[in-house]
């Protein structure tokens, strides 16, 4: 469960706990990479630096135990793609090549790595893994868990910063929606300028902003929910960029609305210049 202080308890108190397996025979290093408690194996070999002569021994047995399926706990932790804890454990390993052991269907912990991750990403990214392992090989080297795997662990920060721009841009489309430039006729309640044809581009622009920003937003909380390990990206990217360049053309278009009887000159240079950057916002997406 992550109890890393319970965990030190126990190893200290009685280390011959850590022979227990589960019914995969699987011991508490192979449950900590498979639930990602970075801290769990962090307090483990914290324990044999303190020269611990037992614990010492036993997770140098425990780290290249095999399961019932030959996996080791890198293995396990490979699987899952826990860069963090694949990291660790292969530290603790000295880097040696020599104890990444193939499992009984003759996977290594490298190879089972390379599946997780090049399922995982993009084609520009899986360009990037093919060209590592023909510079390395099937090994690990710190530039993997650093350079290769980071676009894999990132992936929760990038949708959380997609979920949060999607957010703003939904807000602010709503507040737009009724604050319209030039505000209401007292008498009717109706849009001062609603017959203007700028003001209603501006009204699609900005109710296409709002469409877009809630399909962004509800892609990524949909997969979230459903199958958080396997989130595409993609979909919400392009619905996000969408309407971050709607959101840009409705600023423009609502400026020039309210300062074109003012400043005409002004007001065509800030429609303009929304329309290229508005523009401009979209060629990730086409290009």
């Amino acid at each position: 469960m992550g109890n890393e202080d319970l965990v030190e308890h126990f190893l200290r108190e009685y280390p011959d706990y850590a022979n227990l397996l589960d019914s995969c025979g699987r011991n508490l290093l192979h449950m900590a990479a498979k639930q990602n408690h970075s801290k769990v194996l962090t307090t483990v070999f914290a324990l044999k630096k303190d020269d611990l002569s037992q614990i010492s021994q036993m997770v140098d047995s425990m780290i290249n135990a095999t399961d019932y399926e030959g996996n080791t706990s890198l293995h396990i932790a490979a699987m899952k793609g826990h860069e963090s804890v694949m990291s660790a454990i292969w530290d603790k390993l000295n880097h040696d090549q020599a104890s990444l052991l193939q499992n009984r269907k003759g996977k290594t912990a490298f190879s089972l790595s390379y599946e997780k991750v090049w399922d995982t990403t993009d084609e520009a990214s899986r360009g990037r893994i093919n060209e590592y392992v023909k510079k390395k090989g099937w090994y690990f080297t710190a530039e993997w868990f650093d350079c290769v795997m980071s676009p894999y662990q990132n992936k929760l920060e990038r949708t959380q910063v997609i979920g949060l721009g999607s957010v703003l841009i939904t807000t602010v489309a709503f507040a737009a929606a009724f604050t319209i430039p030039g505000g209401y006729n007292t008498d009717n309640g109706a849009p001062v300028l609603g017959k203007r044809y700028m003001f209603r581009a501006f009204i699609l622009a900005n109710t296409f902003a709002f469409i877009q920003a809630f399909q962004s937003l509800f892609a990524v909380l949909y997969k979230a929910l459903t199958d958080p390990e396997d989130i595409d990206l993609q979909y919400a990217i392009y619905k996000f960029l969408s309407a971050a360049s709607c959101m840009v053309i409705a600023f423009g278009i609502g400026s020039y609305v309210m300062l074109a009887p003012v400043s005409l000159p002004i007001a065509i240079i800030i429609l303009v210049v929304a329309l290229l950057v508005g523009s401009s916002t979209l060629q990730p997406v086409f290009f």
